[in-house]
């Protein structure tokens, strides 16, 4: 054999199977549609899923801090009133009763003593 005539074949058998292996790609593509498009189809879907998992976090990261937020404003509400209230309470009590500052507490002054004890009462040396 020749190299022409290997050339030949070569080409022949290439050809041969070029459009044999297209065939079945076409075939393929029949039956399962485009692999290219099947992927961008695919990558699709991947993508609009991780979306709603997104979405679906920050939809509950979103709840969790209303909630927080909720109960935050509650407490500081309560603690408000608690306040308010001993406030009030002290306030009454202030009232009813002049402050310590106004209220004169003297000592009573000491009896005095009849004059006869106060003689009898001097030093006594025992």
């Amino acid at each position: 054999m020749t190299t022409p005539e290997i050339g030949q074949y070569y080409n022949a058998m290439t050809r041969d199977m070029s459009f044999k292996l297209g065939s079945y790609y076409q075939g393929l593509r029949l039956r399962y549609g485009d692999a290219q498009q099947m992927a961008f189809e695919h990558n699709q879907q991947q993508a609009a899923v991780e979306r709603q998992r997104i979405d679906a976090e920050h939809a509950k990261a979103e709840r969790t801090a209303s909630l927080l937020k909720d109960a935050y404003q509650k407490q500081v509400q309560k603690n408000r009133e608690g306040h308010k209230n001993r406030m009030s309470k002290l306030h009454s009590q202030n009232e009813a009763s002049p402050p310590e500052s106004q209220q004169r507490r003297r000592k009573p002054a000491p009896a005095p003593r009849p004059a006869s004890a106060a003689a009898t009462a001097g030093p006594s040396h025992s």
